[in-house]
């Protein structure tokens, strides 16, 4: 970690990132330490953002007070697929070019480092929280509510990013100890370089961070709107609500629906769905189960089998899908998972290099 002054004597704790990776030639100029007094009759000399993001990156301060003006210039649209298994719909993302992606990894960075952490139902994105954690919060209840949030990234505007975000946040002082809001430069500058045309874009490492700090009063809202009893999270733009007794969809889809207007957002309406016990209760991929317990699937689950089958004794298929897929087996179901590696591991390749996964990862080399 790397300690920087900065405006109104804030310290910044950042990680240096790159040294200039991506970064044309002329630009890799870092800016010279700033000199400090003593303790005694001294002021400490303030050094703005801007400059501590170009000692985090290994940038010049120049280079990096004139990303604002050409950053819409600095993305390339990019179409992947819906999920790490290569299904689902694919979508078209914004990918910043490699200059302006480490200076938004340092702002990722600040951003986390500089905000209190997030309550548990903030289930995307943020140290220790996962798909599975998202569905633990509702493995123990019968009914479940899922919504998802219109075209959310885009609908964080850069008002929102400036008001919402870095006008409220500060930073340490570390002569003090003490904490220092933003000055209004340092604001404009860290919202100018987080968005692309006018809000956060799909395909930026800081857009999960600050969208999720944009979002935290809305979730407070939701929930002191929901009924006793009654739980909720949310990853990303997908909101789940559980609970023991029967879910008035309408009511509640209403209720999530006025929020979200109230803040600028909107529900697709096409992917509200309420389901009990007797229906396959879905939180984020991941089934939940009867006993509580959490489940990737039956048609999953054959469709690996067969796939493994495939890979191992014919060579056929995708080795990186479906180490995927086993990934993701693990963390859902680890005991499946187990025994599933320890059922292929006579099989085919997995015979002779010592296992399914190193079979499939040597697989993936060749292939």
């Amino acid at each position: 970690m790397l300690e920087l002054e900065c405006s109104s004597r804030v310290v910044f704790y950042v990680r240096q990132r790159g040294g200039g990776r991506g970064v044309p030639e002329h630009a890799r100029q870092v800016p010279p330490a700033a000199p400090t007094c003593g303790k005694k009759g001294g002021v400490l000399r303030v050094i703005p953002v801007s400059t501590a993001i170009a000692r985090g990156v290994g940038v010049s301060t120049d280079y990096v007070l004139g990303l604002p003006e050409r950053v819409d210039s600095l993305y390339r649209s990019r179409i992947i697929a819906k999920d790490r298994s290569g299904q689902g719909k694919a979508r078209v993302i914004s990918v910043p070019d490699p200059s302006l992606q480490l200076v938004q990894e340092w702002i990722a960075d600040f951003v986390r480092e500089n905000t209190s952490e997030l309550p548990p139902y903030v289930a995307a994105y943020e140290t220790g929280r996962s798909i599975v954690q998202n569905a633990l919060i509702h493995a123990s209840h019968r009914h479940l509510l899922t919504l998802d949030i219109h075209h959310f990234f885009p609908s964080c505007t850069r008002e929102m990013v400036v008001v919402k975000v870095f006008s409220g946040m500060s930073a340490r002082d570390g002569e003090t100890g003490q904490r220092h809001q933003l000055g209004a430069d340092d604001v404009d500058l860290l919202a100018s370089l987080s968005c692309y045309k006018g809000a956060l874009a799909v395909g930026s490492p800081c857009s999960p961070f600050i969208a999720n700090r944009i979002m935290l009063p809305v979730d407070g809202e939701i929930i002191a709107a929901l009924p006793d009893g009654y739980a909720y999270s949310r990853y990303s733009d997908d909101i789940s609500i559980s609970s023991d007794s029967r879910i008035n969809t309408g009511l509640i889809t209403q209720i999530v629906e006025k929020i979200l207007s109230d803040h600028g957002f909107s529900l697709n309406r096409s992917k509200t769905h309420c389901r009990g016990t007797g229906n396959a209760r879905r939180v984020t991929g991941v089934f939940l189960t009867s006993d509580g317990s959490l489940s990737i699937g039956r048609d999953r689950k054959k469709e690996l089998c067969r796939q493994l089958y495939a890979l191992l004794k014919k060579q056929e298929g995708s080795p990186s899908r479906v180490l995927g897929m086993l990934f993701f087996c693990k963390q859902v179901e680890p005991e499946y998972f187990n025994t599933l590696v320890a059922k292929y591991a006579t099989y085919g390749l997995a015979n002779d290099y010592g296992g399914v996964i190193p079979a499939l990862q040597a697989l993936r080399r060749k292939m």
